[in-house]
């Protein structure tokens, strides 16, 4: 069932990659080439969406030391793919919501598979393979002898971000992270059989949400994109979109987590507000989710409209639907001071309707008095433009009590 997932542990994950694939050694996908005879999916295992994960910088560091000292043992993606795979069918199991909305959707069995899309390796040794050929000056070779572990940590973490940003780079990067997404769709579609046709999903998280944003703001509509190679004939369709290399499959939503995306957004507009009416060409939802602490999320709503910034982000209940002490405490003391304004705008309006049928008003005090009510309301109010289908865009998640403190 559902609780029985292929792939729940890390451990089997891998021992299954090991048994029953080829490896490609040009890629660093952690998908098969070819499965045996013996590896098919069951009917009960049948996937109804695909999450791609794509990582960010912290893939890097978790083999790092410094000054000897390594750090703490962090999980690698394809360890964090096997944690939301247990998490995701024990939270099916135990919610009888989800499981009354797969009932009702028909043919679906409620699995969602999450595979992770490594990227850096391969980057890293095709941009030094570059170098090699070109035989110009290297990182390596303007890097210092003194700290070698703060350094290599600086190199291997800190340095993609202005990697991502140079054009040779940048171009490298988009070119690497679309073939492995595109790749792992089409791994899933030929050799999952009728396992996989569900809808696909990105996860991406700090630096991937950056090229993932790139990614799907350069997509054309599939209409317009031919399975040839070959150049089409309406070549004057937008250059700059034809350029880059494009999905073969549409997305449904994009998560975005700790996600550095608003402040380049920022740069690039030069601090004019985005357009109300922009959206991802082959993406309509995108949600933009961080904790309260990430040194490096950031939000898309002010950008939008800048007024949004008066306005909390949508704050994400756990999977029960409640809230932490510190929360519950707030939003008590919020729905009390929002009645009292209720209650007291009622006696307002009151008065004043009493005061203009007796003649002691003047009309236009009327319409003074709405556009005031109106200004008050629309301060609350959130324009999450087309972004996201006029739906929030920020979520926060909820820190624990100790991190408050």
């Amino acid at each position: 069932g559902i609780e029985e997932m292929p792939y729940a542990d890390p451990d089997s994950f891998v021992e299954n990659l090991e048994s029953c694939q080829e490896y490609d050694e040009a890629s660093t996908l952690a998908a098969p080439l070819s499965f045996s005879n013996a590896y098919t999916y069951e009917e009960e295992e049948r996937c109804d969406h695909l999450v791609l994960v794509v990582h960010g910088i912290g893939e890097m560091m978790r083999s790092m030391d410094i000054f000897g000292l390594a750090l703490p043992p962090l999980s690698s993606i394809v360890d964090c793919c096997g944690f939301m795979r247990k998490n995701h069918a024990a939270l099916f199991k135990e919610s009888s919501e989800l499981q009354s909305l797969a009932n009702i959707l028909s043919n679906t069995s409620g699995r969602v598979d999450y595979i992770p899309v490594e990227w850096h390796e391969k980057f890293n040794r095709l941009s030094r393979k570059s170098k090699l050929k070109t035989r110009d000056a290297s990182l390596h070779d303007i890097t210092l002898n003194t700290i070698p572990s703060m350094r290599a940590l600086a190199n291997d973490t800190l340095l993609d971000v202005m990697y991502f940003m140079s054009p040779e780079y940048h171009d490298l990067l988009i070119d690497i992270v679309t073939e492995e997404l595109n790749t792992v769709v089409s791994k899933a579609k030929k050799y999952g059989g009728d396992a996989f046709s569900g809808k696909v999903s990105i996860m991406a998280h700090s630096l991937g949400s950056i090229i993932t944003w790139d990614i799907l703001s350069h997509q054309l509509p599939h209409e317009h994109i031919q399975p040839s190679s070959e150049s089409t004939s309406s070549g004057a369709q937008n250059l700059q979109e034809a350029q880059y290399p494009q999905l073969m499959f549409d997305v449904a939503n994009v998560f975005m987590i700790g996600a550095p995306v608003p402040v380049f957004l920022l740069i690039r507009n030069q601090h004019r507000p985005m357009n109300p009416e922009y959206s991802l060409p082959v993406c309509s939802r995108v949600f933009n989710i961080f904790h309260p602490y990430d040194p490096v999320a950031y939000r898309i709503e002010p950008l939008i409209n800048p007024r949004n910034r008066k306005v909390e982000p949508e704050l994400i209940p756990d999977w029960r639907g409640g809230y932490r002490m510190q929360y519950q405490t707030k939003l008590f003391w919020k729905n009390l001071v929002n009645e009292t304004y209720q209650r007291q705008q009622y006696l307002i309006d009151a008065l004043e309707a009493g005061i203009r049928q007796i003649g002691l008003a003047d009309p236009g005090d009327e319409d003074d008095a709405s556009t005031a009510s109106e200004g008050s309301n629309s301060s609350n109010m959130v324009e999450c433009g087309q972004l996201n289908g006029g739906r929030r865009i920020d979520y926060m998640l909820q820190e624990s009590e100790v991190e408050t403190a």
